[in-house]
């Protein structure tokens, strides 16, 4: 095993460990080399933590993303949040298309939960190949950073309440997409 694959492996055991206080709550279903996928709850058919890979000059992040798959009877589309604020976070909002992100927009208790965590991005689109809804939400807590010279690594820890937030939030998208 190559120093990259086992940089790999670690970043992949680390974000299990991230997320073992939900993995109680959650069935697990299945496991490849980037993800590990849970059967949702309510609304939500799967719920999968995937490690994405962010390539930098002399080193990686390995940035966990936090998915879940639904269906719903909607046109395909794809909204992004966008964070107002440049050092202070001062409002988050939904922009794309008009109908979904009206939708998203609208739920006040979305909106708030939302700007109260701590993350990168999120996204709402309609996946092609599953055919499923996706809603992506990708904290800046639950990363594994990998520093080739000098040799350095860390955990970027989440908290247990973002993670159940961050699942509250896939959970309240699913069901505003379903009315």
């Amino acid at each position: 095993m190559g120093l990259l694959a086992r940089v790999q492996s670690k970043a992949f055991n680390t974000m299990k460990e991230n997320i073992s206080p939900l993995i109680s709550d959650l069935r697990k279903s299945e496991e490849g080399l980037d993800y590990i996928s849970f059967r949702g709850p309510a609304y939500v058919e799967e719920i999968v933590f995937r490690q994405v890979i962010e390539k930098r000059l002399l080193g990686r992040v390995f940035k966990t993303s936090i998915e879940g798959h639904f269906e719903a009877g909607l046109s395909p589309a794809t909204v992004r949040l966008k964070i107002h604020g440049i050092l202070v976070k001062k409002g988050v909002t939904f922009e794309g298309d008009d109908e979904l992100s009206r939708r998203l927009n609208s739920n006040n208790r979305l909106l708030s939960l939302l700007q109260a965590l701590d993350i990168e991005q999120a996204t709402v689109s309609y996946d092609f190949n599953s055919e499923k809804w996706r809603a992506a939400i990708t904290p800046y807590g639950g990363s594994y950073v990998w520093i080739m010279i000098p040799p350095l690594s860390y955990n970027v820890r989440i908290r247990e309440d973002e993670l159940r937030g961050i699942l509250k939030c896939i959970e309240i998208i699913a069901k505003e997409l379903k009315k």
